[in-house]
C-alpha cells in the first residue's frame, strides 16, 4: 500500500505541485508586458530555461514511477481498467502536466497583444494538447496493436533474423507512424491556411535557375503569425513561406532566406538526413540490443537497466542526428550567402530571430535542429572575411527594424 501510494504521488502529486511552482514564477516574469524588444526575448530566455529542468523532472519521476512501482499495472488496478486505457491517461496526464504551462504562457502573451475572447483562447489550448498528445497515442496504439498484427503475419521470422536488419524494419514502422501522425495534425488539427502571391514564385523561379536545380512541385506562402520558411517532401520538395517573413524582410533579404532553402533541396539534404537518421538509428539501437543481452547475462533481466540504456542510446540519437543537421544548415548558409549576399543574409538571420523572440545564443542548442544565430553568423563571418564591427552594426540595424515594426502593429 505504501509503495502504491509513493508511486502515485510521485505521478500525479508531485508534478502538481511542480506545475504551480513554475505557474507562480510564469506569473511573475509575464506580470508586466516588456517595453522592449529585447526585454521580450530575455524573458522567453528565461522561461525556457526554467521551463525545460521542469518537463526533464516530469520525465525523470515518470521513469521512476514506471521503473519502481509498475505504474501502469497499479492504475489499471486502482482504476479497474486496461492496461491499455492506464497507458493512455499516463500519456494524456504526463501531456497535461508537462506542457501546461507553456500552453499558458503562450495564451497569455496572445491576450496581452491581442483581444482574443477567452473561449477561442481554451479552444487552442485544446489544439495545443491534441497536437502533443496525438502522436503518443497513435505511437502506442502501433506499437502494441499493429505491430502484434505485423508480426503474426511474419511468424516466427523478425526474431530470427540479425539484430541490425530487425531493428531496421521497426525505424521504417516508426518512421512511417509519426509521418502519418504528422499529417493527420496537419489536416485535421492545424489546418493552415494559404494565399497566392505571385511575386514569391517569380523571385523561387529566379533562384532555382540561378543554383540550377529542378523547380519545387509547389509553393506555398501560409498565413502564420512565426516568421518562417522550410522545404518539405521526399521527392516531390514543397516550399512553404509564411506572411510574416515577407513582412519583416526586405526584398534581397527575403531573397537570400529563398536562396538558403532552394539550397536544401539542391544538396538533397532531406533524403540525406532521412538516410543518415535511419543507419544512426541502426547502429545506436543494435549496440542497445547486444548490450542489454550483455547485461541481462551478468545482472538478469532488470527493468531499470533496460530503460536507462534505451534513454541513453534515444538521447545519442538525437545528439548525433541534430549535430549532422546543424552541418546541412550551415552548408545552406555558405551557398545562400555565395549567390546572394552574405550581409544580407546576416540581417535576414537576426531579423527572423528577433521577430519570433528567439535568443541569439540557442538555450536547447545541443537538442535543436538548427545551430544558435550566434553560431550562423561566426560561420559566415569566417567564409567572407567580414569585420566584427560590421556584424555587429548589422545586427543592431535588424534589432531596430523589427523593434520598430513590432511597435507599429
Amino acid at each position: 500500500m505504501e509503495n502504491a501510494i509513493l508511486g502515485l504521488s510521485l505521478f500525479i502529486l508531485f508534478p502538481i505541485i511542480g506545475c504551480l511552482i513554475i505557474l507562480l514564477y510564469l506569473k511573475r516574469i509575464l506580470k508586466e508586458k516588456p517595453k522592449s524588444l529585447r526585454e521580450k526575448i530575455n524573458r522567453n530566455k528565461k522561461f525556457g530555461i526554467v521551463y525545460l529542468i521542469y518537463v526533464l523532472i516530469c520525465a525523470v519521476l515518470l521513469i521512476i514511477s514506471f521503473i519502481f512501482y509498475n505504474l501502469s499495472e497499479l492504475l489499471a488496478y486502482l482504476l479497474n481498467i486496461s492496461e491499455f486505457v492506464s497507458i493512455c491517461l499516463i500519456i494524456v496526464w504526463f501531456i497535461i502536466v508537462a506542457f501546461i504551462p507553456m500552453i499558458l504562457a503562450i495564451l497569455y502573451i496572445i491576450k496581452q497583444y491581442t483581444e482574443i475572447e477567452t473561449k477561442k483562447l481554451l479552444m487552442f489550448a485544446g489544439i495545443l494538447i491534441g497536437v502533443f498528445t496525438l502522436p503518443l497515442i497513435i505511437g502506442y496504439l502501433t506499437y502494441f496493436y499493429v505491430c502484434d498484427k505485423i508480426l503474426e503475419f511474419f511468424g516466427n521470422y523478425l526474431s530470427k533474423i540479425p539484430i541490425p536488419i530487425n531493428i531496421a524494419f521497426w525505424l521504417i514502422v516508426a518512421a512511417i507512424v509519426f509521418y502519418s501522425a504528422e499529417k493527420l495534425i496537419d489536416i485535421i488539427i492545424l489546418k493552415p491556411k494559404y494565399v497566392e502571391n505571385y511575386e514569391i514564385v517569380e523571385m523561387v523561379d529566379e533562384l532555382i535557375k540561378k543554383l540550377n536545380t529542378k523547380p519545387f512541385k509547389e509553393i506555398k506562402v501560409e498565413n502564420s503569425p512565426i516568421a518562417n520558411a522550410e522545404v518539405s517532401g521526399l521527392f516531390n520538395e514543397k516550399l512553404t513561406i509564411t506572411i510574416k517573413l515577407i513582412k519583416i524582410l526586405s526584398k534581397e533579404e527575403l531573397k537570400s532566406i529563398i536562396a538558403h532553402e532552394i539550397a536544401h533541396k539542391k544538396k538533397q539534404h532531406i533524403k540525406i538526413g532521412l538516410f543518415e537518421w535511419f543507419v544512426i538509428g541502426i547502429i545506436v539501437f543494435s549496440g542497445l540490443s547486444y548490450s542489454l543481452k550483455f547485461f541481462n547475462k551478468l545482472f538478469g533481466n532488470i527493468g531499470f537497466i533496460w530503460i536507462g540504456l534505451f534513454m541513453c542510446a534515444y538521447f545519442l540519437d538525437i545528439v548525433i542526428d541534430r549535430h549532422l543537421s546543424k552541418k546541412k544548415e550551415i552548408e545552406a548558409d555558405i551557398i545562400a550567402s555565395k549567390i546572394t549576399n552574405p550581409k544580407t543574409f546576416i540581417k535576414a538571420l537576426a531579423k527572423i530571430h528577433y521577430a519570433n523572440h528567439m535568443p541569439e545564443d540557442g538555450i536547447f542548442n545541443l537538442i535543436s535542429t538548427h545551430p544558435s544565430l550566434m553560431k550562423r553568423i561566426k560561420y559566415i563571418q569566417k567564409e567572407f572575411n567580414i569585420p566584427d564591427e560590421e556584424v555587429e552594426k548589422i545586427m543592431d540595424e535588424a534589432y531596430e527594424e523589427i523593434e520598430k515594426l513590432q511597435k507599429g502593429e
